[in-house]
């Protein structure tokens, strides 16, 4: 039993490790997107979001 609750301790221990780490790297580490999804909310939250080219949600227009 104890065997089991260290297994289960150290798994939760790794789990936030990675989870914390996560949020520490640069934007370009976690991925192309990362860098535009960050500026797509900034401009969001300064109401001058464009969205992007294409089809829009449900069929509906795009961006321009």
């Amino acid at each position: 039993m104890t065997v089991v609750i260290l297994i289960v301790l150290a798994a939760v221990a790794l789990f936030a490790l990675a989870w914390w780490s996560s949020g520490r790297r640069s934007p370009s580490a976690r991925g192309p997107m990362a860098s535009r999804d960050a500026a797509d909310a900034e401009a969001r939250a300064m109401g001058q979001y464009r969205p992007p080219p294409g089809p829009g949600p449900l069929g509906g227009p795009g961006g321009t």
